[in-house]
Formats: C-alpha cells, sequence, structure tokens
C-alpha cells in the first residue's frame, strides 16, 4: 500500500522508524528491522503489563 492509500483508508501515516500504537508494532521498511527489532523485544518484555495507549 501507499501512503496516500493508507491515509485514504484513515491511518496516520508518520515518518518514524518505528510506531507503537497500543499493542500493535510497526515500521516502515527493511532499514527500520533493527530498531523494530529492538522494540519487539521491549514489547515481549512487558507481555503482561498494561500499555499505554491500549
Amino acid at each position: 500500500m501507499t501512503r496516500t492509500d493508507l491515509r485514504n483508508a484513515g491511518a496516520e501515516v508518520v515518518d518514524e522508524e518505528v510506531v507503537i500504537d497500543g499493542q500493535f508494532t510497526s515500521s516502515q521498511s527493511p532499514a527500520d528491522l533493527p530498531a523494530f527489532c529492538v522494540a519487539i523485544v521491549e514489547q515481549f518484555a512487558h507481555a503482561g503489563r498494561p500499555v499505554s495507549g491500549a
């Protein structure tokens, strides 16, 4: 999907390596994989605890 497609579908598109929205974690491209992996590990480390924004 393009950024335009995402916006048209109601998404808020931001220019960040990693975005955490509640329990959903996303990134933009394979170049962001190192930051994405760190974020995922942190999410798992806090599993079972309330997540901000959830």
